[in-house]
């Protein structure tokens, strides 16, 4: 018996039918794939927190300064440190509490120091900066000795501590005597209390 033509060609449209209904479901499954990916690697991107240009550190602790007695200073210091990967840089300062008397009256000390660091994460690390000091009257405010210079030298670290001695060229200025240029020895102690 010969194949019935129209029944053949209905079975064939159905065929073709189910194949396009499968295409489009194949696309549709294909589309939310790529929307998918888009959307996990977009929340990816926005989830990637971009790194700090700069790790800082909050320290505290004493900065001193001598050239020789009767030339010095020793002040309790604040700090913050801004740290790069092969540098850092180093802003810190600060003033006595106490106060010395002598005949001038009582004497307080000042200093403020910015130093550049090389090699910041490691033990020993090499430090150049400028800093300036003053020894001042505690009632008038007004400068007994006062001294601008730089200094360079290595600082040690170990865990929250930070010690630096440093030599140092500065003009030394006092009422007492002419201005000179004057070797030093530059003398800082640290501890990091708050890190970033």
């Amino acid at each position: 018996k010969p194949p019935d033509v129209f029944k053949l060609r209905e079975e064939v449209d159905k065929l073709q039918a189910m194949n396009d209904s499968l295409l489009n479901m194949i696309s549709n499954l294909n589309k939310n794939k790529q929307d998918q990916i888009l959307i996990i690697e977009n929340s990816s991107k926005n989830n990637n927190i971009e790194p700090a240009y700069f790790d800082w550190e909050i320290k505290t602790g004493f900065l001193a300064w001598t050239t020789g007695s009767p030339y010095d200073l020793l002040v309790p210091c604040i700090g913050i440190s801004l740290n790069r990967q092969f540098w850092a840089f180093d802003l810190e300062g600060g003033f006595t509490p106490w106060s010395r008397q002598d005949d001038l009256g009582k004497r307080g000390d000042a200093m403020l120091m910015g130093s550049i660091s090389l090699f910041p994460r490691r033990t020993l690390e090499y430090k150049a900066g400028a800093f300036s000091g003053w020894e001042f009257l505690s009632k008038t405010d007004n400068w007994t000795m006062k001294v601008l210079g730089i200094t360079a030298g290595p600082s040690l670290k170990w865990k929250y501590f930070e010690t630096f001695v440093g030599y140092s060229f500065s003009r030394l200025s006092t009422l007492t005597e002419s201005d000179q240029w004057v070797s030093g020895v530059l003398f800082e102690l640290n501890f990091k209390f708050i890190i970033n």
